[in-house]
């Protein structure tokens, strides 16, 4: 598969990039099937342009000269007005990203799907597209479908519908706001969102952060990317192409949350202050565990998390280099809560990420980590946040089964 040849070719060039300290983005898995029972990156820095090429892999959904433009934590105002007049560019549309909440979905013929309790809902990564703009940028049936998308309308994913068990002509709730599912595009043309509206709902449904670009040029890629860093005066930027990324989105490094709920399932939550979430204690009771792990001690994980972490900290000890995680500086793994407030879910909630050596790696810092103990975290099928737009060095996510 497609996706599944571009894992394994982004994790072979992350391991050698790391030898000679160069950012890359790590791989993203298939999202499959789910099995029924959120991470992004954050910050701001320096900017800088990441272009390191990687073999090209057809993508017949996307247009070959497209370029994924982003920046953490959103796009200044009016960015995309001065990235649109810049020499080279021929089409440009812009994308805005936020999280919903889905209180209540109906299928085609009216019946009830998913129901929330009052004060619940899940989160639903959701994307705002201008039709008439972004639709050139996909092809096909993709295309058509984004190019009559209207007002009160939506589309999913393929991912999305199989986790929502909905399809053409259902009805979704988010918060006081319904839509209309008019269709459903394949995951890499919708960029793995949940949910796909217009920008005329953006304000209505809370869609309302510009979080990327995606830029149709021709021309020299260095000179057009060198200038837009120039109009970001120094902000932390991130270019992307087809050939160089799986999604064409925000946070490319990082596992979408439809692939996360794929892989390790889909909660409800409840919010609780300032970043703290409170989530459904029936998903808490199957999958979250506590199991002693070598050097760390007794870690609290999701089930599919511990045994990576487990055989990572093992061959540490075997080797002799337990002294390289320091147990005092582990900040834990299952932690539900937002990336921060107002920001999506971070996979902590999904106790799929652990944090080690946190004293001396604070996010957007250098890392002090010792390579011996990032390779083998990578061996293990955990990426690594120090490869991060903004840098998170203590931060580790991980393997996602694409089974």
């Amino acid at each position: 598969m497609r996706i599944a040849a571009r894992r394994a070719a982004l994790a072979t060039a992350a391991l050698a990039g790391l030898a000679f300290g160069v950012a890359v983005t790590l791989a993203v898995t298939d999202p499959r099937a789910p099995n029924r029972a959120s991470g992004a990156e954050q910050g701001s820095g320096r900017a800088t342009s990441s272009t390191v090429t990687e073999p090209a892999i057809e993508v017949s959904q996307r247009v070959p000269e497209t370029l994924l433009v982003w920046t953490s934590g959103g796009l200044p105002p009016h960015f995309a007005e001065a990235v649109e007049a810049l020499d080279g560019v021929a089409e440009l549309t812009m994308v805005r990203g936020d999280e919903t909440g889905l209180t209540e979905s109906r299928d085609a013929a009216g019946g009830s799907v998913d129901v929330l309790d009052a004060g619940w809902h899940l989160p639903i990564d959701t994307l705002a597209v201008e039709p008439a703009t972004f639709a050139p940028f996909l092809t096909g049936a993709a295309a058509d479908a984004v190019r009559g998308l209207e007002a009160g309308e939506a589309l999913l994913t393929e991912t999305s519908a199989r986790l929502r068990r909905l399809g053409a002509g259902a009805t979704i709730r988010l918060g006081d706001a319904e839509v209309v599912v008019t269709g459903v595009v394949d995951d890499l043309s919708g960029a793995a969102a949940e949910l796909v509206v217009t920008e005329a709902d953006a304000g209505r449904l809370g869609v309302t952060t510009p979080r990327y670009l995606l830029v149709s040029h021709g021309g020299d890629r260095e000179e057009l990317q060198r200038a837009i860093a120039v109009l970001l005066g120094g902000t932390a930027v991130r270019f992307r192409s087809p050939a160089e990324t799986t999604w064409l989105r925000h946070g490319d490094a990082v596992e979408p949350p439809s692939v996360m709920k794929v892989a390790f399932g889909e909660f409800a939550i409840r919010e609780g202050a300032g970043r703290d979430l409170a989530v459904d204690p029936a998903w808490v009771d199957r999958w979250i565990v506590t199991e002693p792990v070598p050097i760390l001690g007794p870690v609290t994980c999701h089930r599919k998390a511990l045994e990576p972490l487990r055989e990572a900290m093992a061959d540490l000890e075997q080797a002799s280099l337990a002294h390289l995680v320091r147990a005092a500086d582990f900040a834990g793994c299952f932690a539900p809560r937002r990336i921060a407030a107002g920001q999506p879910v971070s996979h902590h909630a999904w106790g799929a990420a652990v944090d080690l050596n946190v004293g001396g790696n604070p996010r957007g810092s250098f890392s002090t980590q010792d390579p011996r103990l990032v390779e083998t975290m990578m061996r293990h099928g955990f990426t690594w946040g120090g490869t991060w737009l903004v840098p998170d060095p203590a931060h580790y996510e991980a393997p996602v089964d694409p089974r």
